[in-house]
């Protein structure tokens, strides 16, 4: 078989071209600030919450959504939106606590789904913590 060493040339600067072009777009880095914490929900707060509800707490980069997904089940998210990564805009919850809301890019979390974005332009789902009970304490730490 014989190659045209020019045309092999050519396809591959023109796939070089296409990748640098793709990859030259002004998007907002999906890098989330990692901020170390440790955050606990008093045992009141912890059995004054019912199945799908939600509290704010402080902690983490622009605080934290503690959502009760099931009987001693627990879902800890980041409130920074993952568009606006190097900023301190704070998803906010609607009505039903069960969706989250970016007020600046409209993106939006389901909190039932595992913080992932139903809307906006964001890419990534809600960053999550880890937690763990002790005593009807909840603890969060990252």
């Amino acid at each position: 078989m014989k190659f045209n060493k020019s045309k092999v040339k050519k396809i591959f600067v023109f796939i070089l071209l296409i990748f640098s072009i793709s990859t030259c777009k002004n998007e907002v880095i999906d890098i989330m600030p990692n901020v170390q914490f440790q955050q606990t929900v008093s045992p009141g707060e912890v059995t004054s919450m019912g199945v799908y509800d939600a509290i704010l707490k402080d902690g983490g980069y622009a605080g934290l959504i503690v959502f009760k997904s099931a009987d001693n089940e627990f879902l800890v998210f980041e409130r920074l939106c993952t568009y606006y990564p190097n900023d301190t805009s704070a998803v906010v919850l609607d009505k039903s606590k069960t969706t989250a809301t970016c007020s600046k890019c409209k993106s939006s979390f389901s909190l039932i789904l595992d913080g992932v974005r139903t809307s906006g332009p964001a890419r990534l789902q809600l960053r999550k913590y880890k937690w763990y009970m002790s005593s009807g304490r909840l603890t969060i730490t990252n």
